[in-house]
């Protein structure tokens, strides 16, 4: 899967590179539309009327912030009453103040893209209002919002151009916006290359380390002897996570991604069998070297109030614990595996052996170009997690023995 998705998002960088437009795919359960893409310093009278013709019209250009703070745009509405629905990030619109006429012509749209485009721009060569609608970008890319606004700034920055592209949706002749089958069409007739979000997500994920090693020291435990205790630091987000290692022959480590549970591990709860299999994990490990990584996530990422809050569905309303997150308006699953994956990438592992019966944790891995071999995690039933566990089984489709 990983060689198909560095093969579109190689397409997509020869191609801009050429001065030639992209097709850049939503996630489908966002807007599930397609943008034109193409960089601001390639931006000709040509290719922005090849824009106008097949798009909405209006000619976005995507920034990042230091670009942003570079030709002094301020966003159009504070961030605290920005309430479009995907909190679209647009500043006061633009146009260059020499070199263009009303300023809305493809010509001199162009115009104004490669003056605010440029390395070396200044402020003072914009005039504001204009017809050239900037947008900042989340400093984190598409790892931090996955918009085409993000997208389009990372495509620029792989491609090597400044921190300026041109976007604009791609739309029907009736006016509705193009979807998947149209934009494949699209695509394909015009031979430009086409990438989705998601790839290009998984993309940066596999090649890029964000991550900083903070601390460690080794630690005597009971029972297992001494591991290491590392700390990582995100270094857009600053979230950190905790790795227990301990060296290990060959490059086919254990590794175990175990989410954290306040109730189960530390206090333990037999609502759950984490603290088995935390232990057992990190028994595994130090006996056989590889890497512990304890992620912050909560009752599956939703927190630990709201964690409590879906027990009580469970027992009240004889919800599973599925059906309890839906309830309360939470994902079912609202974990990611970002900061494991970093840490692995860090310490240059491309294979290894999962410990873990969830599929979700092993195809998170593979999609990141690291050969990934499950390892059964022993499941521990009790009369209190047997339908929990049962629940995972059957509708999460982990692999449990014994139920």
């Amino acid at each position: 899967m990983f060689k198909q998705i560095k093969n579109n998002i190689e397409n997509a960088i020869r191609a801009l590179k050429q001065g030639k437009p992209v097709v850049v795919l939503d996630d489908y359960d966002r807007e599930n539309e397609g943008d034109l893409i193409l960089p601001g310093q390639k931006a000709t009278e040509e290719n922005i009327a090849f824009m106008l013709e097949h798009t909405s019209g209006i000619i976005c250009l995507a920034i990042d912030s230091k670009k942003a703070q570079q030709l002094n745009l301020a966003p159009m509405v504070a961030a605290d009453q920005n309430n479009s629905t995907f909190t679209t990030p647009f500043t006061i619109t633009i146009e260059a103040k020499e070199g263009v006429t009303t300023g809305v012509s493809a010509k001199d749209r162009a115009h104004t893209i490669q003056v605010a485009s440029k390395a070396d721009a200044k402020a003072e060569e914009l005039a504001r209002p204009g017809h050239i609608f900037p947008l900042i970008a989340n400093d984190k890319g598409v790892l931090g919002r996955n918009g085409h606004t993000e997208a389009t700034v990372d495509l620029m920055k792989l491609s090597g151009f400044n921190s300026a592209g041109v976007l604009c949706e791609l739309m029907n002749k009736d006016g509705t916006m193009m979807k998947t089958t149209e934009l494949e069409a699209f695509a394909k007739k015009y031979d430009l290359p086409l990438l989705t979000i998601a790839e290009l997500y998984q993309y940066r994920l596999a090649t890029e380390i964000f991550i900083t090693k903070m601390a460690s020291s080794t630690i005597p435990f009971k029972k297992i002897g001494e591991l290491e205790m590392s700390v990582y630091k995100d270094n857009f987000s600053g979230d950190e996570v905790i790795v227990l290692s301990k060296p290990y022959s060959g490059n086919n480590p254990l590794v175990r991604m175990h989410s954290s549970c306040i109730t189960g591990d530390i206090f333990g709860s037999l609502r759950c069998d984490c603290q088995d299999q935390l232990h057992k994990g990190i028994e595994m490990i130090s006996e056989e070297g590889g890497f512990f990584i304890y992620l912050d996530q909560e009752g599956r990422g939703i927190g630990l109030t709201n964690k409590l809050k879906a027990y009580n569905l469970q027992m009240n309303e004889n919800m599973d614990t599925l059906e309890a997150n839906l309830a309360l308006g939470l994902p079912a699953d609202a974990r990611k595996y970002d900061l494991a994956i970093q840490v692995l990438k860090y310490n240059n592992v491309n294979r290894c052996r999962l410990i873990s019966n969830n599929p979700e944790k092993l195809a998170a891995l593979r999609n990141v170009d690291i050969e990934t071999q499950p390892v059964y995690c022993e499941a521990f039933v009790n009369s209190h997690n047997r339908n929990y566990l049962i629940t995972k089984k059957v509708k999460a489709k982990h692999t449990i023995k014994g139920i």
